[in-house]
């Protein structure tokens, strides 16, 4: 064998083994489909859109002769209230239900706000510069050495406590690093051969921005979004337990935590459940949110 045979079956060797690797990565990502974070997301979203056809009982309603109910397997327990009752006799099952209306709706909302604001922000700060991006930015610096918690926490504190103080503390306290995300990307992508064809053509520059640069980010923006979401829920719930967000008669799973820390101590499913299900609904979006920066990121796919 010469060394040109040599040297082509080598190359031929390589390309072959590139194209079984290659195959098997992809077949990788798609093994990769978190089912079960996927079915725990669509569980809850589940709960929020059929929660009044789903309890069992009025969540509201108090019935103090079934005060303190254990869950259905203690000896005390009754399949009446399979996950027991609260020391107004309501039951916990049904809280829970109507809790997760409660605790998503707030935070995807909350989020929405924040994504509004942010994208707006990094749009402008990107594209135009000059005043607008410093002040933009150096007002994104404040917010980003500020601990957010505490901000909403203080916005929260000043304002009378409810569900619109919850989703206006936290959605002006996490827009911060959209805005800088975004910009970023529009730094990158404003002068490219797209948008100088689109201003040569004549178009606006809410045109250019609306349709050919925020296509462009949507990717990033799914993937903030989708890591957010479990942040945010945990943020709402520390409101409602501080006792600045969701207030009574409404349900709330932070709420539900800081009404059983009292009965810890011999009604533990009243904090234990709650507690669980904040523990699954985020677990559940982070792994989903995961998910897809590994299939929309594109420098994931370079890897």
């Amino acid at each position: 064998m010469t060394a040109k045979q040599t040297i082509i079956s080598l190359a031929l060797f390589w390309r072959k083994n590139a194209e079984a690797e290659g195959e098997s990565s992809e077949k990788g990502i798609k093994r990769r489909v978190p089912w079960l974070p996927l079915g725990l997301v669509m569980f809850f979203m589940i709960l929020v859109v059929f929660g009044p056809w789903l309890v069992p009982h009025d969540p509201f309603k108090a019935n103090l002769r079934n005060a303190i109910q254990p869950p259905v397997w203690s000896e005390q327990g009754s399949v009446t209230h399979l996950l027991g009752t609260d020391p107004m006799g309501r039951d916990i099952v049904s809280r829970l239900i109507y809790g997760a209306r409660i605790t998503l709706f707030v935070s995807l909302v909350s989020l929405g706000l924040a994504v509004g604001i942010g994208v707006s922000l990094g749009l402008i700060a990107g594209f135009f510069g000059g005043i607008a991006d410093m002040v933009i930015m150096r007002t994104v610096d404040v917010f980003l050495a500020l601990p957010p918690i505490m901000v909403a926490i203080l916005i929260a504190a000043v304002m009378d406590p409810g569900v619109q103080t919850v989703v206006l503390a936290i959605g002006f306290t996490a827009w911060s690093h959209y805005t800088r995300q975004v910009r970023g990307e529009v730094l990158s992508l404003k002068n490219t051969d797209f948008v100088r064809q689109a201003k040569v053509a004549g178009c606006s520059n809410a045109h250019i921005l609306i349709k050919d640069i925020l296509p462009n980010v949507a990717n990033t923006l799914i993937i903030l979004f989708t890591l957010d979401i479990g942040r945010i829920i945990v943020a709402s719930a520390t409101l409602s337990f501080l006792g600045l967000g969701v207030q009574p008669p409404l349900a709330d799973w932070g709420m539900m935590l800081s009404e059983g820390r009292k009965y810890i101590v011999y009604a533990w499913w009243l904090v234990t459940f709650p507690g669980v299900f904040i523990l699954l609904t985020v677990l559940g979006f982070n792994l989903c949110g995961d998910w897809l920066r590994d299939i929309l990121d594109p420098k994931q796919k370079l890897r």
